[in-house]
């Protein structure tokens, strides 16, 4: 894993090659299924992105009545323990914020052809957005984007970013060729204190 921590336009934090070969592929498989056995994630916010982003959204805390039985919630939490073992977290003050929230809800995004998700802000106090897609998905677009700043932070397959929720941001739209399955995925943890 490589952490890279900046501090403009804002402080945010970069992890590359988050996820092992290992992880990576029961993420993926956790992924499939998901998509191929859940409902849409329906709150108002997600609907408008569903209607007219063309963009699935799932709850993943709700597709479980445990959620030990989720590899990827299992796994996302793991950035807990690089934070109290010190492995990430000296430059970044926002990073302060992980042990100390007590509640998280984490949502996957699926990503088509013409799929995009609209200049919106995060409720929590922190996101860690993990970026994934196939290594054999072709695709233009789809960059993430902090509007405010138009700023295109370099994000790869199997990375996360971690910055605060209020910072507006979007991502831009996809073009593939690929019609009928998704070429990029997200996993949006967004973490409070309550």
């Amino acid at each position: 894993m490589i952490e890279q921590t900046f501090i403009y336009p804002f402080h945010h934090t970069i992890l590359y090659d988050y996820f092992d070969d290992g992880e990576m592929e029961c993420i993926n498989d956790e992924l499939g299924n998901l998509l191929s056995n859940s409902s849409v994630y329906i709150d108002e916010h997600h609907k408008k992105l569903f209607n007219e982003s063309k963009t699935k959204s799932l709850c993943l805390d709700s597709q479980y009545d445990d959620r030990n039985k989720s590899f990827i919630l299992n796994k996302i939490r793991k950035i807990y323990d690089l934070y109290l073992h010190r492995v990430i977290g000296d430059k970044n003050p926002f990073l302060n914020y992980i042990p100390l929230s007590n509640y998280d809800q984490t949502f996957i995004q699926y990503y088509y052809n013409g799929s995009d998700y609209f200049e919106h802000h995060d409720g929590a106090i922190l996101t860690i957005l993990y970026v994934l897609y196939d290594k054999e998905s072709k695709f233009d677009g789809g960059e993430f984007v902090f509007t405010k700043y138009r700023y295109k932070p370099y994000l790869t397959n199997n990375c996360c970013i971690i910055f605060p929720s209020y910072e507006i941001h979007k991502v831009e739209k996809i073009f593939s060729e690929e019609k009928e399955k998704p070429v990029r995925y997200s996993i949006n943890q967004r973490i409070w204190i309550k």
